[in-house]
C-alpha cells in the first residue's frame, strides 16, 4: 500500500504551518487547526482568506420544529442544541471540496484501503492512548470502505483541538453521523478542546469505539462524564474508565441493567477517587434508594444538600477524613441507617442532616462542630447516646427533638443557647448536665422528657430560671446570678403579686409573665437589655412601670392589654419597639398621633389597625434622626408624611404596607433606606429620593403599585433584590451610570415599564431582573455583561427585538422564556452556553442571527445609536434632537440597522428634520438589506402607497414576504391582505387566509379581524361561524371597533 501524501499550507489567518493528506486542488476548503478558520487552497502553498470565496453568514434550519438560525460560516458543522425545542442538530451546510466535479464521492479501490488504513492506525493510536490514561478495556473499532478525509463531496466536518486534527465524519442518511464507519457517531467538544466520540446502535443509543452501548454527558465544569448502557437504556456493566481533562480526574461509573449505580455489587455505591464534591444533581437520574452501603473516596471535601435524602435501604457510610461539611438534609429520611462514622474534619453538620434515621443508635459528633443546627437528629428514636464537642456554643431548634430512647446528655461549657424544642418529647431523657454558661434556653426545650417532669417549684437550668411550677406563691424573689428569665416562665400565675429581679438578668424572655393577673410590682434592674414579646400581656393590675436606661429593646404586644399602666417612662438608649407594645393601655391617650421618641429615634408603640391618625398627614419632630423598624408600618389613615432635616436613616419596615400612604417629602440628609421600608405602600404616587442615599434596601418599594416614576439618586452602586418589584404603574426608571449592579428580581412584575437604560458597568442581568415587564418592546445589552441569568426577561410578552453584545458569554436557563412577541435575537458566536430552554415558548417564528463578534467600528456604531436614542427623548441627558439626528446618520453609515430605521422614521415625520419621504425610503432600505424585518415591512408600506418611491404593488408584495418569513406579525397581515385583494401577486384567499392566521397568532388585531370574516363567509378556509366568533372577539378584546360591531351578528347567526 502506498503511503499517504502530505500537504503543508500556510493559514492566512494566523500564520500557522498546516498538514492535510492527499492532493488539494485550487480553490479546495480547508479548516485551520490552529485558529479553526476556514480559508481556501491557492495552490501555490498559500491560502486565500476564504471569506472572499464564502459567504460569511449561512442560513440553517431546525430539522425538529422549523426555526430558521442565521450562523456564522464558523459554525459550520457544529453540533447545536435548537433553543425553541431544545434538540440537537447540526449546522450542516458545508462542503469541503469545490462542487466542480473533480473530486468523486466514490473512491477507488486503492483509495479505500488508503482511507481504511488511515483511519484505523489513528483511531488505535487514539484508542492506546484512552488506554493509557484510564486503563480502558480493549473494544472494537469499526472502519468502512469510504471517507478518505477532504476527497468526497459529501458533508463533511472537521473537529481541531488548539494543535492537532482529532476527528473527521460523515453525514448518515438519517442526519446522524459516520464516523468512518457504518453505525452512528457523535462527538462532543468540551471547553478546553478534549472529544468524547460514541456511536449509535440500533436503537439510537450509543458506544464509545465498541459494540457495547455507552452515553457520554458534560459536567458543570465541561468536563466529560462516561459510563456504558446496556438492554433498553438500563446501565449495564460493561468497559469502566476513567477520563482525565485539565488534571480533573471525573466521575465515571458502570452498573447493572435493573438501573442502579454500581462499582462492584448491587448494593454498594463506589465513587472513584477525584469527585471533590457530591450535590443531589450528581444522582437525580439514577435509582440509589435501594443502596445499602456508600464508600465516599478521600478526594470529596463536600456532601451538599439531600444527596442521600431518602435512600431508604442504606445502612452504612463511612465518610472519609477530609470532609468538611455535610449539608442539610444530606441523610434525611435514611430510616435503615445504623453506622455513620463522622471523621473530626468535619466542622459543619447542616439542619436536618440526619432527620429521620429512626435506626440511628450511635454518632459521635466530630470536635470541630460549633453548632447543633436545627432538626439535625430529630426523630432518631433510636439514639440512645451523645457526645456533645467543647466547641459547640448552641443548640438549635428541634435539635434532638423525637429521641425517644435518649437517656442522659451532657451539655458542655461551650454551649450558651439552647433553643426551642432542643429536647422536646425526648420520652427517656432523665439526667441532663447544664452548665452555669448557659445563658439562654427557649420555650418547650425539654417539654416532654422526665428531667422536666420530676422537678417541683423553682426550676433553673444552669443560669436560667426555666419555670415556676407552683401556683401559690405570691411574692417571688428570683435568686441572684440568673441571667435569663426563660420564655413562659411566670405565665398564668394567677396569685403572684410582686417579683423581684436581680442585677444579674439581662432579658426577659417572650411571655416570662403574660396573665399574671394579680401582678402588680416589678423592678426591673439596670442589667436588663431586652424585655421580650408579650412579656407583661394581660398584666390587668400593672400600674406603672420604670424601664432603666439600659434597655435597648421592647417586643411586640409587651404591655399589651396593661389596662391599668398609666405611666411608662421610655429611656434614650431604646431602639425598636415592637407593634401593639402598648395597644389596650391608658398611654395611648397621650399620644395622638401614635408617635413614641426616644433619644431621636422613631419607635412604634401601637398597633395601626386599630389607630386611626387623627390628621390625614404629619411632620415629624425636628429632634428625629432615625425612623425605626416598623416605626410607622401599617398605619391606617395616615396619607401624607413630611420628614425633618435631621433624620439620616430609614430603617427596614418603616412605613411597611401603610395602605393610605400616598406622599413622603425626603429630606437630603437621608443616606439609607432599609429594607421592606416603603413595601406594600399600594397608593404611594410621589417620591423624590435625594442624591445623598447611599443605599436602598431589598424591597424598599416593592408593590408600591401606583409609583409611577422613579429617579434613583447619583451616589447609588448598587440596585437590590426585588426593590421595585410588583410596582405595576411605573412607566420610567432614570438609573445612572454609578450603579454597578442589579440583584435578581429587581424590576420583577412592573408591567407598565416601557424603557429602562442599563447603565454601562453593569456585568450581569440578574435573575428575575426585567421578568414580567410586559410592556418593554426593545431591551439594549451594554457592552461589558458577561451573563444573561436565568429567567432574566422572563414573560417580557411584547418585547420584539434583543441585540446582544459580544461580551457576553452565556445566557441561562428561560432567560427569554414566554417573550412571545420576540421575532429577531443576535447572538455573537463567542457566546459559549445557550442553555436550556433559553428562549422556550417565545414566537413561533423567532429568527435567532449568530454574528461574528462586533469589531471597534461596529461598536462605536452601538455607543452612537444609544446616546442618539437619549438625546433624542432627554433621557438621562439634556434633549438634543439635531445631535441625536448627527448620531444616527453616522450610525446608519456605518452600518446600524436600528439607526438605519430611526433615521427613516425622522425623515417621515419631520422630527428633527424636514420631512422627506424618499430619505425614508432610502434608509429603510438600507436596513431592509441587512435583513431587517421591520424595516422591509415598512418598505413594504412605501411600495404599497408610493409614498417616497414610486409605487409598485409587485415590489410591495416582495418586501411583505420577506418581513412576513422573519415572523414580523405587520408583515404577514400585509401579505394575507395582498393575497386577498390580489394586488402584487395573484389573488389566493387560502393564502390570504394562512397569513392571516400567522399574524392573528401573534395578536394583530386586524388580521384576527380579516381570519374571522373570513370564517364567517366561507373565503379560503371552510365556513366555520364558532371558529369566525373566537377570532372576532379576540380581535374585539384588543380593541378592534371593526370586529366589535361584527361580532354580535355572527353570534346571532350561530343562535340561529
Amino acid at each position: 500500500m502506498e503511503e499517504i501524501s502530505i500537504m503543508q499550507i500556510q493559514c492566512p489567518n494566523c500564520g500557522a504551518e498546516c498538514e492535510t493528506e492527499g492532493e488539494l486542488t485550487v480553490g479546495q476548503h480547508v479548516i485551520c487547526p490552529f485558529c479553526s478558520e476556514k480559508f481556501a487552497y491557492d495552490g501555490v502553498g498559500q491560502g486565500n482568506n476564504a471569506e472572499e470565496n464564502c459567504h460569511r453568514e449561512v442560513t440553517t434550519k431546525c430539522p425538529h420544529c422549523g426555526t430558521v438560525y442565521e450562523v456564522d460560516e464558523s459554525l459550520e458543522g457544529n453540533t447545536c442544541q435548537c433553543s425553541v425545542c431544545n434538540k440537537d442538530f447540526v449546522v450542516n451546510v458545508v462542503q469541503f471540496v469545490e462542487v466542480s466535479g473533480e473530486h468523486s464521492s466514490a473512491l477507488t479501490a486503492d483509495e479505500e484501503e488508503e482511507s481504511k488504513a488511515y483511519v484505523s492506525d489513528k483511531l488505535a493510536e487514539e484508542m492506546d492512548k484512552a488506554t493509557k490514561a484510564g486503563n480502558m478495556q480493549d473494544t472494537e473499532i469499526e472502519t468502512v470502505k469510504s471517507g478518505k478525509p477532504f476527497l468526497f463531496k459529501m458533508k463533511t466536518v472537521l473537529i481541531t483541538t488548539k494543535k492537532k486534527i482529532i476527528a473527521w465524519w460523515k453525514d448518515g442518511e438519517e442526519g446522524r453521523h459516520l464516523f468512518f464507519s457504518k453505525v452512528k457517531v457523535t462527538a462532543i467538544r468540551t471547553k478546553d478542546g478534549v472529544i468524547a466520540w460514541w456511536s449509535g446502535g440500533k436503537d439510537g443509543r450509543y458506544t464509545l469505539f465498541c459494540k457495547a452501548k455507552a452515553i457520554a454527558i458534560s459536567a458543570k465544569d465541561k468536563t466529560v462524564l462516561l459510563w456504558n448502557c446496556g438492554a433498553k437504556g438500563k446501565i449495564a456493566i460493561g468497559v469502566t474508565f476513567l477520563l482525565v481533562v485539565c488534571s480533573v480526574m471525573i466521575l465515571c461509573m458502570s452498573g447493572k441493567k435493573d438501573g442502579k449505580i454500581i462499582y462492584a455489587d448491587g448494593s454498594v455505591v463506589t465513587m472513584p477517587y477525584g469527585v471533590i464534591k457530591l450535590d443531589k444533581d450528581d444522582f437525580k437520574s439514577y435509582n440509589v434508594k435501594d443502596a445499602v452501603d456508600v464508600t465516599i473516596p478521600n478526594s470529596v471535601t463536600e456532601i451538599e444538600y439531600a444527596v442521600f435524602k431518602g435512600c431508604s435501604n442504606l445502612k452504612s457510610v463511612t465518610i472519609p477524613n477530609g470532609v468538611t461539611s455535610i449539608g442539610s438534609s444530606a441523610f434525611e429520611g435514611c430510616g435503615s441507617l445504623e453506622n455513620v462514622t463522622i471523621p473530626d474534619s468535619v466542622t459543619s453538620i447542616g439542619s436536618s442532616a440526619f432527620e429521620g434515621c429512626n435506626n440511628l443508635k450511635n454518632i459521635s459528633i466530630p470536635k470541630g462542630v460549633t453548632c447543633i443546627n436545627g432538626y439535625t437528629f430529630k426523630g432518631c428514636s433510636s439514639l440512645m447516646q451523645i457526645t456533645i464537642p467543647n466547641r459547640v456554643t448552641s443548640i438549635e431548634y428541634s435539635a434532638f427533638e423525637g429521641c425517644s430512647n435518649l437517656a442522659s446528655v451532657i451539655i458542655p461549657q461551650s454551649v450558651n443557647s439552647i433553643e426551642r424544642r432542643a429536647f422536646k418529647n425526648c420520652s427517656n431523657l432523665v439526667n441532663v448536665t447544664i452548665p452555669d454558661n448557659v445563658t439562654s434556653i427557649e420555650d418547650e426545650a425539654f417539654y416532654g422528657t422526665p428531667f422536666l417532669r420530676n422537678k417541683q417549684g423553682m426550676v433553673i437550668l444552669g443560669n436560667v430560671f426555666y419555670k415556676l411550677k407552683s401556683n401559690t406563691d405570691t411574692v417571688v424573689t428570683i435568686p441572684n446570678g440568673i441571667v435569663y428569665i426563660g420564655d413562659h416562665s411566670f405565665s398564668n400565675c394567677e396569685k403572684l403579686a410582686r417579683a423581684i429581679i436581680p442585677d444579674s438578668v439581662t432579658i426577659i424572655g417572650k411571655g416570662a409573665f403574660a396573665d399574671c393577673v394579680r401582678l402588680t410590682s416589678v423592678t426591673i434592674p439596670s442589667s436588663v437589655k431586652s424585655i421580650g414579646d408579650s412579656a407583661f400581656e394581660g398584666c390587668v393590675n400593672l400600674a406603672n412601670m420604670a424601664i432603666p436606661n439600659g434597655i435597648t429593646t421592647i417586643g411586640r404586644k409587651a404591655f399589651k392589654d396593661c389596662v391599668n399602666l398609666t405611666y411608662l417612662a421610655i429611656p434614650d438608649g431604646i431602639k425598636k419597639v415592637g407593634k401593639e407594645a402598648f395597644d389596650g393601655t391608658p398611654l395611648c391617650k397621650t399620644n395622638p398621633n401614635g408617635i413614641v421618641v426616644a433619644a431621636g429615634r422613631i419607635v412604634c408603640g401601637f398597633d395601626y389597625h386599630y389607630f386611626r391618625f387623627s390628621a390625614p398627614w404629619v411632620v415629624l419632630p425636628d429632634n428625629v434622626t432615625v425612623i425605626g423598624e416598623e416605626a410607622l408600618a401599617n398605619c391606617v389613615g395616615l396619607k401624607r408624611v413630611i420628614i425633618s432635616d435631621g433624620v439620616t436613616s430609614i430603617s427596614d419596615n418603616a412605613f411597611y404596607k401603610s395602605d393610605d400612604l400616598v406622599e413622603v417629602a425626603m429630606p437630603d440628609g437621608v443616606k439609607y433606606i432599609g429594607d421592606d421600608a416603603f413595601r406594600g405602600c399600594e397608593k404611594l404616587k410621589s417620591l423624590i429620593i435625594p442624591d445623598s442615599v447611599v443605599s436602598i434596601g431589598s424591597s424598599a418599594f416593592a408593590d408600591c403599585k401606583s409609583l409611577t416614576s422613579m429617579t434613583i439618586p447619583s451616589g447609588l452602586t448598587n440596585i437590590m433584590n426585588c426593590t421595585f418589584a410588583g410596582c405595576s404603574s411605573l412607566t420610567r426608571v432614570a438609573i445612572p451610570n454609578s450603579v454597578k449592579s442589579i440583584e435578581y428580581g429587581a424590576f420583577a412584575n412592573c408591567s407598565s415599564l416601557a424603557s429602562i437604560i442599563i447603565p454601562k458597568d453593569i456585568k450581569s442581568i440578574d435573575n428575575l431582573v426585567f421578568s414580567y415587564c410586559e410592556s418593554l418592546t426593545s431591551i439594549t445589552i451594554p457592552y461589558g455583561v458577561t451573563n444573561i441569568e436565568r429567567c432574566a426577561f422572563l414573560g417580557c410578552s411584547n418585547l420584539t427585538r434583543v441585540t446582544i453584545p459580544d461580551s457576553v458569554m452565556s445566557i441561562e436557563d428561560n432567560a427569554f422564556k414566554d417573550c412571545t412577541s420576540l421575532a429577531s435575537v443576535t447572538i455573537p458566536n463567542n457566546v459559549k452556553n445557550i442553555a436550556t430552554n433559553a428562549f422556550s415558548g417565545c414566537n413561533p417564528n423567532l429568527r435567532i442571527k449568530c454574528v461574528a463578534p462586533r469589531n471597534a467600528k461596529e461598536r462605536k456604531a452601538d455607543a452612537q445609536y444609544e446616546l442618539a436614542r437619549l438625546c433624542l427623548k432627554g433621557e438621562g441627558v439634556a434633549k438634543d434632537v439635531p445631535k441625536a439626528i448627527s448620531l444616527f446618520r453616522e450610525a446608519a453609515e456605518n452600518g446600524h440597522v436600528d439607526a438605519s430605521i430611526a433615521l427613516a422614521l425622522c425623515y417621515s415625520t419631520g422630527e428633527g428634520v424636514d420631512k422627506d419621504e424618499s430619505n425614508a425610503v432610502k434608509w429603510y432600505l438600507k436596513a431592509a438589506k441587512s435583513g431587517d424585518g421591520v424595516a422591509q415591512c415598512m418598505l413594504g408600506m412605501h411600495y404599497a402607497s408610493g409614498n417616497g418611491v414610486e409605487k409598485d404593488l409587485e415590489e410591495s408584495a416582495r418586501w411583505y414576504r420577506k418581513a412576513a418569513e422573519q415572523g414580523i406579525a405587520q408583515g404577514q397581515y400585509a401579505l394575507g391582505y395582498c393575497y386577498s385583494d390580489g394586488k402584487g401577486v395573484r389573488q389566493d384567499k387560502a393564502e390570504a387566509a394562512k397569513w392571516f392566521l400567522k399574524a392573528a397568532e401573534q395578536g394583530h388585531a386586524d388580521a384576527q379581524t380579516n381570519l374571522g370574516i373570513f370564517y364567517a363567509l366561507g373565503e379560503g378556509v371552510p365556513q366555520n361561524l364558532a371558529e369566525a366568533a373566537k377570532w372576532l372577539k379576540k380581535a374585539g378584546d384588543h380593541g378592534n371597533q371593526r370586529a366589535q360591531k361584527l361580532l354580535p351578528m355572527v353570534l346571532g347567526k350561530l343562535r340561529y
